[in-house]
């Protein structure tokens, strides 16, 4: 069995024992249909087919036992010692030892052309970090599990991105049972891969929420594009919560000196590096490094991560939009040391981070950059949370950078020495358009520093942010108040150095903000 990063293998298992070696009473149903299933691999493949095979999660070795004795020359790992201690006792012949998904399995022990995992991922709470870490070692892959088995094939030299996988569903005379999450985020992972042809058959009494074609006909491929710069408090819990979302998770680092890269490496996801410039240009960079295969785009910053709600609504909904349909939004909340405020204007904020390959970009800004798409966009109900766990001395020293390029982008509106739009573009829905446009046209023509002031009056009695207690107090004052202040503090800044010296707004820019508008 195995658990999402960055839990230790040792910890994957606790509590499930081995006190013998033999089968469970599953194996009464499940071994007829594996053994079925690995025949017809044999008949269909043109010469036959090599009888070797990798058991992962092979327990105290039961099944490796039973499929040798079929002539499979049987391969396994399980991470739990005293399943491969009965293992050893009891079939010293087999080749089972310690390990997991999560090691390099491919590297350790080759390719493989089946693979088979019994009563696993039911277990399992990021299914499809079990497949991305384990799939490079198949060249086909069968995946039965326990309560809804379900079985892939699928070339995977370099990729499986060819091939089918077939599903087998018992029945047990419910409408369900608590492994269906798992099995459901694995088959979905396994379509998104774009596997040709899906299947399913049945074992027993009556249908128990059986997952058919049609749940897999419209299969597509998600790419999440992550940010990072010095991320490693953050990165693993945001690639977690892209498990069983996301086929691909890129990574685009600003040459970290932690160990973001490494983590991010570690838990499956694709690490490129690139200079930094601004967040639109990064990511803008990072779409054309996307493979040509992906259907759909979806930006995360580091320090969010993925409700489960919001999970399960991308993976249920997308397959059924039509063309016209660009982009998604959902909502995005907002935790500050701990407590997610509720109140002040922030929640909800919807945001469009979700669009068709293809058919969207970020708005070239310095700051308050949106994602704009050349559709229709839906509504999600499900959130993503803005949590960052540094210090507020962290903290501060961002938004000082930040408060930099809000300086530019107003600096902006007075010069035009930056081409920019009206607003109008924003597809992330009427909230995110009236914003621009309040910004642009109202506040940006209020005296600086005054409208620091109002705008802090505004969130903190107005909005009711007082609502959001002692934590919600020290956020709206620094965010809402010391934040735009500093803002407005550094394009007096730049205005006086104007006045002084007779420059223009670009070299007046880079010598008081150090920002290289031509960059």
């Amino acid at each position: 069995m195995t658990a999402t990063a960055p839990m230790p293998p040792s910890q994957d298992i606790a509590g499930y024992r081995y006190g013998d070696h033999a089968p469970t009473h599953a194996h009464g149903f499940l071994m007829p249909a594996v053994t079925g299933i690995l025949e017809r691999l044999c008949r269909d493949r043109a010469g036959g087919m090599e009888r070797r095979l990798f058991d992962l999660g092979c327990g105290n070795g039961s099944v490796a036992h039973a499929l040798s004795r079929e002539g499979w020359a049987v391969t396994g790992v399980d991470p739990s010692t005293e399943g491969i201690a009965q293992a050893r006792a009891h079939y010293p012949d087999l080749a089972l030892e310690v390990g997991s998904a999560y090691d390099d399995l491919a590297a350790r022990y080759g390719q493989f052309p089946v693979v088979v995992s019994l009563e696993v991922v039911e277990h399992v709470y990021a299914p499809g970090t079990m497949r991305r870490r384990s799939s490079p070692c198949l060249s086909r892959a069968a995946w039965p599990s326990c309560r809804r088995p379900i079985t892939a094939t699928g070339r995977t030299s370099p990729s499986p991105s060819r091939g089918r996988w077939t599903g087998i569903s018992p029945r047990c005379g419910t409408t369900g049972t608590s492994s269906s999450g798992p099995w459901r985020r694995l088959a979905r992972s396994c379509a998104r891969r774009a596997l040709r042809r899906s299947t399913m058959s049945a074992w027993g009494a009556s249908p128990a929420g059986a997952l058919h074609d049609r749940d897999c006909a419209q299969a597509v491929t998600l790419a999440a594009i992550v940010l990072t710069l010095d991320e490693a408090r953050h990165i693993a819990r945001c690639i977690a919560s892209l498990d069983g979302v996301a086929d691909t998770v890129l990574v685009v680092d600003s040459h970290s000196t932690d160990e973001t890269a490494g983590i991010a490496r570690s838990l499956g996801a694709t690490v490129v590096s690139h200079p930094f410039v601004n967040h639109a240009a990064q990511f803008n960079w990072a779409l054309t490094q996307l493979p040509p295969e992906t259907d759909w785009v979806l930006r995360v910053d580091a320090d969010e991560y993925l409700t489960p709600g919001l999970a399960r609504e991308i993976g249920d909904r997308l397959p059924g939009l039509g063309p016209d349909i660009a982009g998604a939004t959902c909502c995005r909340r907002i935790a500050f040391e701990g407590r997610l405020l509720r109140h002040g204007g922030l929640h909800p904020v919807r945001v469009l981070r979700l669009f068709r390959f293809g058919r969207g970009r970020c708005e070239p800004r310095w700051m308050d950059e949106h994602i704009t798409v050349d559709g229709g966009t839906v509504a999600l109900d499900g959130a993503l949370v803005d949590d960052n766990l540094n210090s507020l001395t962290w903290w501060t020293a961002k938004h000082n950078a930040y408060a930099s390029r809000e300086a530019v982008e107003l600096l902006n509106l007075d010069h035009g020495f930056m081409a920019r739009g009206n607003g109008a573009e924003i597809n992330a829905g009427a909230q995110a358009r009236l914003k621009r446009r309040v910004k642009e046209r109202v506040y940006a023509r209020l005296p600086g520093g005054l409208r620091a002031l109002a705008y802090f009056l505004y969130r903190y009695v107005l909005r009711l942010g007082f609502l959001d207690g002692a934590a919600g107090a020290r956020f709206h004052i620094l965010q809402g108040f010391w934040y735009r202040y500093l803002v407005d503090a550094k394009v007096a800044e730049v205005k006086r150095h104007m006045a002084r010296t007779g420059c223009g707004p670009v070299e007046a820019i880079r010598d008081r903000l150090e920002i290289d508008i031509g960059a």
